[in-house]
């Protein structure tokens, strides 16, 4: 009974484990747990590779979140153990890389009316709820 409480237990706790948010992340967040949080297993070669490569990216997350001057932040998604260039090669084999022509040029943009002079400096839409975690 009590083996079937503690692997019940932590069958939960695995199924339930989701990866931090960017306001949570930080350097205690661990290959490991990114292994688990994302459904990932690799052969040890690959292992160490994927492990070196996602501390790297892990670093670059955290010092672009620690600058207060950046208007966005970055989170933990299922390629933070990609290069660069394995994350280009995967999206323009999955047809997410594709440029698109932008038509900006072709569209007539009207002088706006509003008095912008009420509006304000600055809106944290966090505190409005309108922004969402990271995407893949």
């Amino acid at each position: 009974m009590l083996k079937s409480i503690i692997f019940l237990t932590l069958l939960i706790t695995l199924t339930s484990a989701s990866p931090p948010n960017d306001r949570e992340l930080d350097d205690t967040y661990t290959f490991d747990k990114y292994l688990i949080d994302f459904h990932k297993d690799y052969n040890m070669v690959e292992h160490f590779l994927r492990e070196f490569v996602f501390y790297k990216n892990l670093a670059i997350i955290l010092k672009h979140n620690a600058d207060e001057t950046q208007s966005w932040r970055m989170g933990i998604n299922k390629f933070v153990d990609m290069t660069n260039e394995e994350h280009k090669q995967y999206r323009m084999k999955s047809g997410t890389g594709k440029r698109r022509r932008s038509n900006t040029d072709k569209k007539t943009f009207l002088e706006s009316t509003i008095d912008i002079s009420t509006l304000p400096d600055k809106i944290d839409w966090r505190d409005k709820n309108v922004v969402s975690p990271v995407k893949d």
